[in-house]
């Protein structure tokens, strides 16, 4: 089966498209058995591009320096 032909179309951002393509792959060979490279090459795109919208095959968005501070009144807060 070729899964990238079940996710072209739909898809509006990088995001969205490597996201369809991971549910893809995951539904079909199941999630241990897909790689970020296998999803990259169903939406098109390098591995290293991949992980510039998501941290992992968790689909976790990278975090970024903010992310450990929380927005308080008076400025940032650890």
């Amino acid at each position: 089966m070729t899964v990238h032909n079940k996710i072209c179309g739909t898809a509006e951002t990088p995001r969205e498209k490597i996201m369809e393509a991971a549910m893809a792959r995951f539904s079909y060979y199941g999630f241990g058995k897909t790689t970020m490279a296998e999803i990259a090459k169903d939406c098109g795109m390098s591995a290293a591009n991949i992980y510039r919208f998501f941290e992992n095959k968790r689909m976790s968005p990278p975090r970024s320096p903010r992310d450990s501070f929380r927005p308080r009144r008076n400025g940032w807060e650890r």
